[in-house]
């Protein structure tokens, strides 16, 4: 041994083990990954505070002061031209059998809102006559036989000026001249048997003779003394029967207004039924409106004429005309402009004409609303209350916010509505 330690070995050596290597192999190692702790339960206060903000959002969205304001051009104002000038033709088609005579009123100057530059009749009328304040013409004429037919045509050229009124005060009822309100506080047009083809004064069967302006039922009356009695002026009072009638009424739909065509026939539902339903047309509410006036010793008159739409049609039309004294306790023609069901306070915008204007007697509003009287036969009548537009020119706008809008209500919406998105994408990101 050459002072060489020898190898221990353990036993003798594998039998291969000077036998030529072969290359090792090597197998990819399986990646083991760490198991992750088990999620956290998800808080349902997140959501709860999520679905929170979002029915807050709808609510208020959905709330009459913001759907008057969204209506009305967001955020809270209505856009008007300042004038306009047009040209519409009515045209009213009789067939039948019978004699008739037609009596409307002569569209007149109402300045500064309203001028008539022209108005061309075919055929002209057979005889004009002065009543009620103004001029009316009448037509007469006989259908001879069957499927006989007469065309008048009505084709008046005007400049309408959109008037916006001010104020925050005014008056107390105890400085509106006596004879205004002698003239227009009271009951008016009180509906007779013969004045519908139902053969009734009580079309609605609540056992009350129909009264279309009636401020002496205790309905009406109580109702506008609870609204109002705190209110210290004309103004006020006013204002605050509005807001109570465009919160709580609807305007009528097509399938009520049928409903009234044949149940009331053919006129307009008096105050105390469209007081009951909580819907009704332009005339329906404006009378109804008017009621409330009436009982509060506010003088209000009924105004009928037509309005421009945005389908680029007229349609005829009626609103309310209401007294208000100034503050200074001065006399005058203190009259204003109130359409209940197209949201306009104090507003007479220039998309719109009249023809007539109430005059406090009951009589007379009978017979505007029945034009047309015939006998001997049958008689058809089409396209009474429908104007054609031949020219219409707008000019410059008017922009008048919304009077029934919570003052900041549009710059709360919009904060809301962007909020509320964003708090959720800002959480959604995390």
């Amino acid at each position: 041994m050459d002072n060489q330690e020898d190898i221990p070995y353990f036993g003798a050596p594998p039998e291969d083990y000077y036998a030529p290597q072969r290359p090792v192999q090597y197998r990819a190692q399986k990646i083991v990954r760490p198991t992750p702790p088990p999620r956290k339960r998800r808080s349902i206060i997140r959501p709860i505070i999520y679905s929170v903000l979002i029915m807050a959002l709808v609510f208020i969205l959905l709330s009459p002061p913001v759907l008057n304001m969204i209506l009305n051009n967001f955020p809270g104002g209505r856009s008007f031209p300042e004038t306009a000038t047009f040209t519409v033709e009515r045209r009213i088609s009789l067939s039948g059998s019978a004699d008739y005579t037609l009596d409307l009123p002569e569209a007149r100057d109402m300045l500064p809102a309203q001028k008539v530059t022209a108005t061309q009749y075919d055929p002209p009328p057979t005889e004009v006559q002065t009543k009620y304040g103004g001029t009316w013409n009448i037509w007469r004429g006989s259908l001879g036989g069957f499927n006989s037919h007469d065309t008048i045509t009505i084709r008046m050229s005007m400049e309408t000026k959109t008037m916006v009124w001010k104020m925050e005060e005014s008056g107390t009822v105890l400085d509106i001249p006596s004879n205004m309100t002698n003239k227009y506080t009271g009951d008016e047009w009180e509906v007779h048997a013969e004045d519908t083809p139902l053969g009734t004064d009580d079309r609605d069967l609540d056992g009350k003779t129909d009264i279309m302006i009636n401020p002496s039922a205790p309905e009406i009356s109580n109702l506008a003394h609870q609204l109002a009695d705190d209110k210290p002026d004309v103004y006020s009072k006013a204002k605050a029967i509005y807001d109570y009638m465009v919160d709580n009424f609807k305007y009528s739909t097509s399938q009520q207004m049928n409903y009234v065509q044949q149940e009331y026939g053919g006129l307009p539902k008096h105050a105390l039924a469209t007081l009951r339903d909580k819907w009704g047309d332009c005339d329906e509410q404006s009378m109804l409106y008017m009621s409330f006036l009436r009982a509060l010793g506010i003088p209000a008159r009924l105004e009928l004429g037509a309005l421009y739409s945005q389908k680029n049609e007229w349609d005829g039309h009626a609103w309310a005309l209401i007294y208000i004294p100034p503050s200074d306790g001065s006399s005058g023609n203190y009259w204003y402009n109130v359409d209940i069901v197209n949201d306009e306070f104090l507003v007479r915008d220039a998309n719109r004409f009249t023809t007539w204007i109430d005059d406090g007697d009951g009589a007379h509003l009978n017979d505007y609303y029945h034009p047309i009287e015939w006998s001997g036969g049958t008689l058809t009548v089409s396209d009474l209350d429908d104007y054609v537009s031949i020219s219409y020119t707008p000019s410059g706008t008017v922009t008048v916010k919304s009077e029934n809008s919570m003052p900041g209500f549009d710059f709360l919406t919009v904060v809301i509505a962007i909020a509320v998105p964003l708090i959720y994408w800002r959480n959604k990101r995390r």
